[in-house]
């Protein structure tokens, strides 16, 4: 099993269904398969998922006994990650957002909601010219920890205000793009000493190479 970090909160569950993916949008609190998907596919393509990066995942026995043998991190370089990530850390927020995913779309229409962005049009007003296009869409609401959004947008969505939209190009097999609203978010900040054992173990994790390298 999987050893998380103290601090974080439960993973959110992102399963639910409501019909057939691309052509209707989903009410509060329910996700679609496509936006699901496009979501998923996107933090695979920038990397890796934070809630998969901060959390330690199970090793083969001779790869956890490498791993043990190794020395802890000095306090130095704990406190060096703490200080270069304070959207983990000293400036973590927990966010609500819905992002709209759309299939594959052509350079027309990826213009078209930059322009619809720029001009501070509503998300709904995306959604309904999104709909009167005949486009690919779905819909996913939902309310996540910093650690479990995509680590490439996280500096990008940590300077957000709520209301916001972010336009995201998408990758994977949706290859699409994401319009991303911050609806709302709330502060729930992690000090140092709450979160050194979690960095140590972190920078333990061979996968951690792999992060610090990007």
């Amino acid at each position: 099993m999987a050893t998380h970090m103290s601090f974080l909160s439960p993973t959110v569950s992102d399963t639910a269904h409501c019909g057939a993916p691309g052509v209707r949008a989903c009410g509060r609190g329910q996700t679609s398969t496509l936006a699901i998907t496009m979501f998923k596919n996107f933090s695979v393509r920038l990397a890796t998922c934070l809630s998969c990066v901060l959390v330690l995942l199970p090793f083969p026995l001779a790869q956890a006994q490498q791993t043990e043998a190794l020395s802890s991190p000095a306090e130095a370089e704990v406190r060096k990650f703490y200080d270069e990530h304070p959207e983990l850390f000293s400036n973590r927020r927990i966010y609500t957002y819905r992002a709209l995913g759309i299939k594959a779309p052509s350079a027309e229409v990826t213009q078209a909601i930059k322009k619809m962005i720029v001009e501070k049009q509503s998300m709904e007003a995306i959604v309904v010219w999104a709909k009167s296009m005949d486009l690919q869409i779905g819909i996913d609401q939902n309310s996540k920890p910093a650690e479990q959004l995509p680590l490439q947008l996280l500096p990008a969505i940590s300077k957000m205000s709520d209301g916001q939209i972010l336009l995201v190009a998408g990758g994977g097999n949706a290859a699409g793009i994401e319009v991303f609203e911050l609806q709302s978010s709330k502060a729930a900040p992690v000090d140092l000493n709450t979160a050194t054992v979690a960095i140590q173990r972190f920078l333990l994790n061979p996968k951690a190479a792999d992060f610090l390298k990007k």
